[in-house]
């Protein structure tokens, strides 16, 4: 806010007739934070995030990222947020911030940290013009907007119009010397003065505990967002504050940085002259991960040289560029040397920082460290370093700093396939040991362009036409939709990319090349918004443009769905760069709407339902459906001869496929030699894994991949009598019985022993006692004893619980985050909860398990389905009708109106506001005995006290949620620290009074569990009193 008018300024210069005016207006009145400032925004067309610090020019790059961490906390926070938020963020608009690293991020310090160590500030819309469209004052929609986003609210102070006394007492304050104002504010508040000034009833600022510590100022905002002048922004200063900075910046302008960096930079810049750029590895895809490489290379080269001479040298930076938030973030530099080198001496940090901050940018004007005679000559230093590092990258790529494994692969996994099931309209590379799909892009866009393609193809005209790729197994009317999409766009019609490697290892091709040709022939016959197909191995956008121009064509657009445009975009980029780039400079990518899928289309045949199978296709495809039918018939009966293990995620990335016929272990190798082999493919993908740069893709398949090596270390070692029956013992009770369909059967068992093989072998053992022998473990910890002693158990890790030993307890509790929708959602805990206590998977509509008769509490005719939570954010929202109680929102409403706090009035509560509420009501009188006296006839439980609020409120949308006890009976809440299970709690619902009952209130009280509403109306568990 450093270019903002003081106030005071306007005042003495405008004159008071000028400031009068102002007064006049609305106004919002903000606390003027001394943070850092960061803004985000998801980017229009593609939906990511840029952030910017105060420059709102300048997105952060990736090189300020490396050059400190400072801004990694804050980033990493907003690219978490989950997608329910995410959706909510429009695109286009920007979230001003201000971010506090610590309580005393520049000269102020203050007595806590905001949530997530964010503040927000403001709310900017933008137009395609680039210009602000629309700004977020509104208290109410910042606060809204706060409390998604997971961050402090705005420090408004006041909104609306001053009062006459108000203008007279900042009047005075502006009529006052400077001097004056200097030795007023040193003996009285600043801070104090002006907020009661303004809004009587504040007693404290937005991070401080009282009106008595400073502020660095406050910012006026003259102006309705709604109204089309543009508004006036103003601060006001505490003097005394003023004065300090004053006085802090003639002592920096005194202290003049060292000749020593003029003279490190000459050494930098002569050594890279004396060898030439082009002796220095570039390396990576976009300009800044290339940039960082040259450095990096630049920087080893240099101190393998002068390493002696920089050794413990001072670069002389300042004291508060030595914290940590503001060293270099290793985790975003892969070359080891350079790693080595900043490891073992701070001055090689430093140099290093000094090195890739300065070779940049264009230097505009001389300053510092920078003569106007060095200037020239890092200018011309400069344009060299881009133009060599904006060098397309052709004949070779760098090899990696990784060692190359596929020698080894090809040793060790003959009879393993690991096939990558992407998105219906994408081919899955199948190679997993790439190290990144551009580079597969890359070397088959060099590799497969036939020489003298391009310089035939221009002789003649070629036509214009888009391209959509996928593997159209098969083509429908989503396909179609897209050609006539993008044809809408330009006029042109579309050719099709097919894409079919020539099997159907993945299981999304099941027709064959022959039978592709014949329904793809008919849809070019057919509709004139396709005009040709190819057929390929991969979807690669290079290598396809390249086969297009062979064949007389030139693409304009490319359609993708939005899941593949940030891939496509990094291929497309790559295409310009390469040999046929002159051509395709007006080449652009086109987000296409996704209408159905392809599986769809072959559900619909594998159910023999040919009526919903042709509303789907065109009619060239609809004339083939007898051949497809035959064709997905007998791919199926390929696949039953088989045994097939799926490991699944979220969005079905990852699909394993062991073909047990094919799998062969030579007699010669000793197990002793395979688990050797095992444990160094653990190592490699361990190493790969650590890598930073890995694309969501290459993370899932490592995942996938891991999972493979842990199973085959399993077989290595002596498998324990009755551990078969064991794995099915714990499928059944985690995901019901096993069905006549192999697949789902085998895929059951798998998952059960991917859980078994993590843990100990006394747990093991525990278990086939427990669950192939029928012997119940001595101590056996029941559900009704946990409800009969006060509802609250203690894990403790040193102890085993029910034969789960007390290091294993952890690993099968985040078991289930680990399972994707593919078999069922699940949440943390109820594997743990399934084990322990002998509760079998519910199959019919509501809670998570079933508790066995031996194991019923006291109220059994009641039911025994119970409901599984975490204390850590946990939503107890329905999936159908109202979100919230009716019962809740008539207490939220009557709490906030009775009180005067907002949010419960708008039916939310957070913890700030519970707070407020339990406080409020603490101070007895006639109000909170009404109020007590309310809640005590909707409850139906008396007496109740302020810490019996937050319970009630929980167990009324239990009844909510549950539809009056009839979808479960005991919520079993696991309260977790840092990611492990701490301690288990136990409601139970009565008969007559559901779940609220006064036994359930004190269980929730000494729990410290309590509800929330977010303004999404997600209500949600979390714990209220950490003790």
């Amino acid at each position: 806010m450093s270019g903002i008018n003081h106030l005071y300024d306007l005042y003495n210069k405008k004159g008071k007739e000028f400031v009068d005016q102002l007064f006049n207006t609305y106004v919002t009145v903000n606390e003027k934070m001394d943070g850092s400032a960061f803004t985000f925004e998801r980017d229009k067309e593609t939906g990511k995030f840029k952030f910017y610090r105060r420059d709102q020019r300048n997105p952060i790059t990736l090189v300020d990222r490396t050059l400190m961490k400072y801004y990694e906390k804050p980033i990493q926070y907003i690219e978490s947020l989950p997608p329910h938020i995410l959706e909510q963020i429009p695109r286009g608009w920007r979230f001003g911030l201000e971010y506090f690293a610590n309580t005393k991020p520049v000269e102020i310090t203050y007595d806590r940290i905001p949530k997530n160590h964010l503040l927000l500030s403001y709310v900017h819309e933008y137009g395609d013009d680039g210009k602000i469209k629309k700004t977020i004052q509104d208290k109410d929609e910042l606060d809204n907007w706060a409390d998604l986003l997971g961050v402090d609210r705005a420090p408004i102070i006041f909104q609306g119009y001053l009062t006459d006394d108000q203008k007279d007492k900042i009047t005075d304050f502006l009529r006052t010397p400077f001097e004056g104002l200097v030795q007023k504010f040193k003996t009285q508040s600043f801070v104090r003065y002006i907020i009661s000034t303004l809004n009587p009833e504040l007693t404290k600022t937005a991070l401080n505990d009282d009106l008595d510590k400073d502020v660095e100022g406050i910012v006026f905002r003259f102006g309705e967002s709604s109204k089309e002048t543009e508004p006036v922004l103003a601060k006001m200063v505490d003097p005394v504050f003023t004065q300090m900075a004053k006085d802090k910046s003639m002592k920096q302008r005194e202290d003049k940085p060292s000749d020593f960096l003029g003279i490190a930079l000459m050494d930098v810049m002569n050594f890279i002259l004396e060898r030439g750029v082009d002796d220095f590895r570039v390396d990576g895809d976009s300009e800044d991960e290339r940039y960082i490489s040259f450095m990096s290379d630049v920087f080893a080269k240099f101190l393998d040289k002068y390493s002696d001479k920089y050794r413990g040298a001072d670069f002389e930076e300042p004291e508060y560029l030595k914290r940590e938030e503001f060293r270099l973030n290793k985790d975003l530099v892969d070359d080891r040397r350079v790693l080595k080198y900043v490891n073992d001496d701070d001055s090689f940090e430093s140099l290093f920082k000094l090195m890739l901050n300065s070779f940049r940018k264009i230097k505009s004007r001389a300053s510092g460290i920078v003569t106007k005679g060095m200037m020239e000559q890092m200018n011309l230093l400069i344009r060299d370093i881009k133009d060599y590092i904006e060098k397309p990258r052709k004949g070779k790529l760098n090899e990696s700093s990784f060692p190359s494994f596929l020698d080894f692969r090809k040793e060790m996994a003959p009879s393993v396939q690991y096939l990558k099931e992407e998105d219906e309209e994408t081919e899955a590379d199948e190679n997993p040991f790439y190290s990144y799909r551009e580079f597969i892009t890359t070397l088959e866009t060099i590799d497969s362009t036939p020489k003298g393609i391009v310089a035939e193809a221009d002789r003649g005209k070629l036509k214009d036409v888009n391209l959509i790729v996928g593997r159209f197994q098969p083509f429908h009317n989503g396909h179609l939709k897209m050609a006539k999409f993008l044809k809408e766009k330009n006029g042109n019609p579309a050719v099709a990319v097919v894409v079919y490697p020539g099997n159907n290892k993945s299981g999304k091709s099941p027709f064959s090349e022959e039978t592709i040709k014949k329904y793809m022939d008919g849809v070019v016959g057919g509709e004139k918004e396709i005009v040709d197909y190819i057929i390929v191995q991969r979807g690669l956008i290079g290598s396809a443009i390249v086969k297009l121009l062979d064949k007389g064509y030139k693409t304009k657009l490319v359609g993708a769905g939005e899941d593949r445009m940030n891939d496509y975009t990094k291929q497309i980029e790559y295409v310009k760069k390469s040999d046929v780039g002159d051509q395709m400079q007006d080449l652009k990518l086109v987000e296409t709407p996704r209408v159905t899928s392809a599986t769809k289309v072959r559900e619909t045949i594998k159910d023999g339902d040919y009526t919903g199978f042709k509303k789907l296709v065109p009619k060239a495809v609809d004339n083939v459906y007898d051949l497809l039918k035959a064709e997905m018939k007998a791919e199926e009966n390929k696949l039953n001869e088989s045994y097939i293990f799926e490991h699944e995620d979220e969005d079905d990335g990852l699909e394993i496929i062991y073909d047990m016929n094919e799998s062969k272990i030579e007699d010669t190798i000793s197990l002793e030699e395979i688990e050797k082999e095992v444990d160094f493919l653990k190592d490699y993908i361990k190493g790969l894994s650590g890598k930073e740069d890995l694309t969501p893709d290459q993370i899932k398949r490592i995942s996938g991949i891991s999972d493979i090596v842990n199973r085959i270390k399993n077989l290595a070692r002596e498998t324990k009598v009755g551990e078969q029956d064991l794995k099915e013992a714990v499928s059944e009770l985690l995901f019901g019985p096993t069905t006549g369909d192999k697949k789902s059967s085998y895929r059951k068992i798998h998952r059960a022993e991917s859980l078994l093989h993590d843990v100990s072998d006394s747990t093991i053992s525990s278990l086939i006692d427990r669950y192939v022998n029928k012997n119940l473990p001595e101590g056996l910890v029941r559900i009704k004893d946990i409800i009969s002693s006060g509802g609250i158990y203690d894990i403790d890790r040193r102890k085993d619980l029910n034969g789960i030993s007390g290091k294993d307890i952890k690993r099968i509790y985040n078991f289930d985050s680990e399972i994707g929708g593919g078999l069922q959602q699940r949440g943390r805990g109820e594997s743990l909860f399934s084990i322990a206590f002998d509760a079998s998977k519910n199959n019919l509509p509501g809670g998570d398990v079933v508790l066995t008769k031996t194991d019923l509490p006291t109220l059994s005719n009641l039911g025994q389905i119970v409901e599984i939570k975490s204390s850590n954010n946990a939503g107890i929202t329905p999936k159908s009708g109202d979100a919230v109680s009716s019962d809740v929102a008539e207490i939220l409403e009557k709490a906030g109106r009775t009180y005067g706090i907002p949010e419960l009035i708008g039916g939310r509560i957070q913890k700030n506001s519970a707070k407020e509420l339990i406080d409020e009501v603490s101070k007895e009188g006639p109000t909170a005995t009404d109020f007590l006296e309310f809640l005590s006839s909707i409850a139906k439980v008396k007496p109740l006290t302020a810490d019996d609020i937050l319970p009630v409120i929980l167990l009324l949308q239990l009844d909510h949620y549950s539809k009056s006890t009839k979808e479960f009976q005991i919520l079993a809440v696991f309260i977790e620290i840092d990611g492990s299970p701490e301690k288990i709690v136990i409601v139970e619902a009565d008969t007559e009074k559901g779940f609220v009952t006064e036994g359930n209130i004190e269980v929730l009280k000494n729990a410290g569990i309590a509800p929330k509403i977010t303004s999404s109306d997600r209500v949600e568990i979390y714990r209220f009193n950490k003790k």
